[in-house]
């Protein structure tokens, strides 16, 4: 075990409890847990500046009209502010930030929507120049680093949280979405 995967495993077990599935009634009385609920909840209330702030620079930087910072936690562990790259009948492309309540990391992904399908493609690949982009703005206000999309997938020992349960889900989200305002709109956002 290297040094990172030591570092997330210390993180994870804080707030996810060792040996339970979390359907388990041990699960949701662990102190783990609690811990999990108070840490989303006291960084909830902290002031959305810094993500606002951040959201408009980055449309500011890329020239875009649409972006949208959560209004609440949606199973995950992180921030959400997503960014519409293009829309049209065919798909939605949206730009997907998350920054994680639990560890100095930010998640970047592009999630395409096929209208046609009904389905949603994720891509880890990120342009060079938006990517520098998104790493100096992030730099600059939250001083986070790009989670490692080789961790993406990792899995913790001795946690079952859920089947499949991974680094993805413990720090940023327990699934990629799209926000369905973004879904509605078929008007090309760049």
């Amino acid at each position: 075990m290297n040094l990172f995967e030591n570092f997330l495993n210390n993180t994870v077990y804080q707030y996810f409890p060792k040996h339970l599935y979390e359907a388990d009634e041990q699960y949701c009385a662990s102190n783990e847990f609690k811990e999990h609920l108070r840490l989303r909840r006291d960084t909830w209330n902290l002031s959305h500046e810094p993500l606002r702030k951040f959201s408009k620079e980055i449309r500011f930087s890329l020239n875009l009209n649409q972006s949208m910072v959560n209004e609440g936690v949606h199973g995950g562990s992180s921030h959400v502010i997503q960014f519409m790259l293009e829309s049209n009948n065919d798909y939605c492309k949206v730009l997907v930030v998350y920054i994680s309540f639990m560890i100095p990391y930010y998640h970047i992904v592009i999630l395409t929507y096929d209208r046609q399908a009904k389905s949603t493609a994720s891509n880890y690949k990120i342009d060079s120049e938006l990517g520098q982009i998104m790493h100096e703005k992030m730099k600059d206000i939250f001083e986070f680093h790009m989670f490692p999309v080789n961790y993406v997938n990792y899995r913790f020992p001795d946690l079952i949280v859920y089947d499949g349960f991974t680094a993805l889900n413990a720090f940023f989200t327990d699934y990629y979405r799209i926000n369905q305002d973004f879904l509605i709109s078929k008007d090309k956002a760049i």
